[in-house]
Order: structure tokens, then C-alpha cells, then sequence
């Protein structure tokens, strides 16, 4: 607007600036701003070390945009996967039940449009498991404030072509425990069909290390995906 040329550190995308880090991904470099417009100053290859660094941001980047562009909800978890940081202090499970909670809180906001639906935890379309899912679902915080009893909900979804019957049993790992009703389910399920068996797990000692819920089902018909809660981590 001034015609007074300033150089500034602008936010670009990459053509061919930085040679050694991929295509079209943004890059911070010098810019010169004049009356020409924006003209971004070649930088040509960062430190071996530095670009690598750099590739591992760019991977989780590029599969957000997949994830915003495509509606594909298993990018957002291959993301979170790829992250470096992520992947040193949680687990699989742990990430999978992360981007569950985060993308329904948005959800629910109005701040993220919809994902295809997936089998819970798993990042995998319901289409596509052809069996039955059954999953673990908390009822807020488990066993927050010092309470041994938490609530739970066994969790049923059919998006295969045929009705479904079966037994299948609940175990918790990690603390000596008590399952109510019963650690026994019955399940009748038709086709397209969902459903919600609520339980409840009583501690009956102190919760000093992860606890593991898991779902133990015979049949060949269902997938499952259990539940854990981490144990306590000590202050260092």
C-alpha cells in the first residue's frame, strides 16, 4: 500500500523454496514485500537433519488436509499415528479413543463437519469390518475422584447383512474387580441394528496400574475393541 519494500518471514507454500523438503507444503522463508507483491526468497537445501525433522510435521499435515478434503476419518487417525511426539506417550488404543472423543467434542460445537462413520477406536469404516463390532463405552470419567465404581456400557453396532445372536463375556485385567449386573451378555441383534447394555465395574482394592476391560465373544461374527484406562503416572 506504501510502496516502501519490507522484507518479512512469510508463510508460503513451497515451490521449489527448500528442495529437500516435499512439494506444496508451507514453508516459513524471507519474503520481500514491495509493490510488486510477495516474492518469497529461494532458500535451496536445508541441513540433512533439519529437513528431516521438518518431513516427519509435514507427513501429519498433509494427512489433516486428506482428512478435511476427502471426509475420510481414518487420515485423521493415521495422522495422530504419524505424529512424533504422539507416538511416544500414548498408545494405539490410547490415540484411536483420543480422536474419538476430540472429533464428537467438535463435533457437537459445530467447529468439524461429518467423518464417515467407523467402528469406534478402530479408525476403520463400519463398511468395511463386515462383522459385528462391539466396543467399550465410559460413562464419563472412570473412577475419577478417588470412586472405585465405574459405569460402562457394551456397545453393539450391525452393519452386516444378517441378524445376530450370541453370548459374550467381560473381563477386567490389572485390579481385582467385580462386573454388575454379570461379566455374562446376551445379544440379539437385526440387521442395521445398535444397541446398549449398561454394567458397571466395583474395585475391590486400590487402582495402582492400568486397568484393561475386555470383551471375550466365541463367535467368528464379531470384532472386538476393549477398553483401558492408564494407571497412575508418578511425578518425577
Amino acid at each position: 500500500m506504501t510502496g516502501t519494500p519490507s522484507v518479512i518471514y512469510g508463510n508460503v507454500p513451497n515451490t521449489g523454496l527448500i528442495t529437500n523438503l516435499p512439494a506444496g507444503c508451507c514453508v516459513e522463508v524471507p519474503c520481500l514485500v514491495d509493490g510488486q507483491g510477495i516474492q518469497p526468497t529461494h532458500i535451496g537445501q536445508l541441513p540433512p537433519q533439519l529437513a528431516a525433522i521438518i518431513r516427519t510435521n509435514v507427513n501429519v499435515q498433509e494427512l489433516a488436509v486428506e482428512a478435511a478434503v476427502t471426509g475420510r476419518r481414518d487420515y485423521i487417525y493415521q495422522a495422530v499415528m504419524a505424529d512424533p511426539h504422539a507416538a511416544t506417550v500414548l498408545t494405539l488404543d490410547q490415540m484411536w479413543a483420543m480422536c474419538d472423543e476430540l472429533i464428537e467434542a467438535h463435533q457437537k460445537d459445530g467447529f468439524l463437519g461429518e467423518f464417515a462413520p467407523v467402528a469406534r477406536n478402530t479408525g476403520k469404516p463400519l463398511s468395511d469390518v463386515s462383522r459385528v463390532f462391539l466396543s467399550i463405552k465410559p460413562e464419563g470419567e472412570p473412577f475419577s475422584g478417588g470412586s472405585k465404581t465405574a459405569a460402562f456400557h457394551l456397545v453393539a453396532e450391525n452393519e452386516t447383512p444378517d441378524a445376530f445372536s450370541g453370548e459374550v463375556e467381560v473381563e477386567v485385567a490389572g485390579v481385582a474387580a467385580t462386573v454388575s449386573p454379570s461379566a455374562g451378555f446376551k445379544i440379539d441383534m437385526g440387521v442395521g441394528e445398535s444397541i446398549q447394555i449398561p454394567f458397571t465395574v466395583e474395585c475391590r482394592e486400590e487402582i495402582t496400574g492400568d486397568v484393561k476391560i475386555a470383551i471375550l465373544s466365541p463367535s467368528q461374527e464379531t470384532i472386538e475393541r476393549g477398553y483401558l484406562l492408564p494407571g497412575p503416572v508418578e511425578a518425577k
